[in-house]
């Protein structure tokens, strides 16, 4: 199975995506998408921590395969734009480990994550325009990370995007040499965290990116108030 996922304790689990049965890919079906839905879902409890993002084979994934009988339903790309989007709304941290060729439904979970850690070698593509197709999905959450003009001629022509590109225009995190190893280490330092404080500085991270200025202050005094409310009764509690 192309979509599996492993429970590492101490509330930290991965996710993995790994090569068809040819050894190449994996480009998802629309099942097996459903079944990474069902992982992410699962990510969003309470007691998650980290969740990583990873692949087994070459490359990290190519996209998906369009059903034999697909003909524009709704349901298919209900299906696609609401995983992503589960993905990027995860309280945990999340985590991303790739190398080789990121495409299309792929490149989300990469550059959406919480921390992506790429190998330089690393290419995305968005090649959905080579079948006549507008990449909405992607271009919806791409608009709010870069410019229209830095990202038209990924979507419009499809060209592989290096990592060092991604990197310099703030879509991963950092390259490194072995990026599941570097993961590893990520996740170490992460469970040695309050994992309230986590959340709460990935909640309030992202959020920002929506909040007018004149509410900048007020929401960080907010934050900072709950976090010393919760040391407070955590500290209660451990008496």
């Amino acid at each position: 199975m192309p979509v599996t996922q492993n429970l590492l304790g101490d509330g930290v689990a991965e996710i993995v995506l790994a090569p068809g049965a040819d050894g190449t890919g994996p480009a998802l079906t629309t099942a097996e998408i459903r079944e990474l839905r069902s992982l992410v879902l699962a990510a969003h409890a309470d007691d998650r921590r980290v969740t990583v993002i990873r692949q087994a084979g070459p490359d990290f994934c190519l996209g998906r395969v369009p059903d034999a009988d697909e003909h524009g339903e709704p349901a298919v790309y209900e299906l696609l734009a609401s995983t992503t989007d589960a993905w990027s709304r995860v309280p945990g941290i999340t985590v991303a480990a790739a190398a080789g060729q990121v495409q299309g439904f792929g490149v989300g979970f990469v550059m959406q994550a919480d921390i992506s850690v790429v190998a330089s070698a690393t290419t995305f593509r968005f090649p959905e325009i080579e079948a006549g197709f507008a990449p909405a999905i992607v271009a919806a959450w791409l608009a709010r990370r870069v410019q229209w003009q830095t990202a038209a001629p990924w979507l419009l022509t499809a060209m592989p995007v290096a990592a060092e590109v991604a990197l310099r225009h703030g879509l991963v995190s950092e390259l490194a040499e072995d990026p599941r190893a570097r993961a590893g280490e990520l996740v170490a330092t992460l469970t040695g965290l309050d994992d309230y404080s986590l959340r709460e500085c990935k909640r309030f991270g992202r959020a920002a990116e929506d909040l007018p200025r004149d509410m900048w202050v007020p929401t960080a005094v907010d934050s900072l108030v709950r976090q010393h409310v919760h040391a407070a009764e955590k500290a209660g509690a451990a008496r």
